[in-house]
């Protein structure tokens, strides 16, 4: 099996811990994007150097810019985006849709999956709109952004509207 090289955003959440630790053990190239706006909270941090040790790689970069989440996605061929939408979901849809034009700025990703339970909304009076047949569009206009079920798109498969 060819290996792939995966990011995975929201590597020291309950679900993504899991996918950085079955990426690493699946011997694939696996980055954790280190969100410098999350600050330093000690159980995190530990985590995320705990990963370094079994050969991550932590890459910095920031919702709030735009190049830094452009230069992450260009080091994989997969991102995985495990973010939780538990506290803040329309947040998190609006921090999801960054990383999907991170995602088609960048051009070498073969595969995305994005969490459902980030879009799980009806509006979140901003950017997105999860639309009855389970596609997401931007507020106010195009068509769908990509399919809420699997979250899955790529510059090759689906352009965003």
């Amino acid at each position: 099996m060819e290996k792939s090289k995966v990011l995975v955003v929201g590597g020291s959440g309950y679900i993504g811990r899991r996918l950085v630790k079955a990426s690493l053990a699946e011997g694939h190239e696996t980055y954790v994007l280190q969100r410098t706006e999350i600050g330093l909270d000690i159980d995190k941090l530990q985590m995320l150097l705990s990963f370094k040790k079994q050969g991550a790689h932590l890459v910095e970069a920031s919702f709030s810019d735009h190049r830094s989440l452009v230069d992450a996605v260009k080091l994989a061929d997969v991102v995985i985006c495990a973010m939780s939408g538990v506290h803040f979901r329309s947040h998190n849809l609006l921090l999801q849709l960054k990383l999907v034009d991170a995602i088609k700025d960048a051009g070498n990703v073969k595969a995305n999956t994005s969490s459902r339970w980030n879009i799980a909304c009806e509006d979140d009076g901003g950017r997105a709109v999860l639309l009855e047949d389970g596609t997401l569009r931007e507020n106010g206009g195009g068509g769908p952004v990509f399919p809420a079920e699997t979250g899955n798109i790529s510059p090759q498969n689906q352009e965003r509207k």
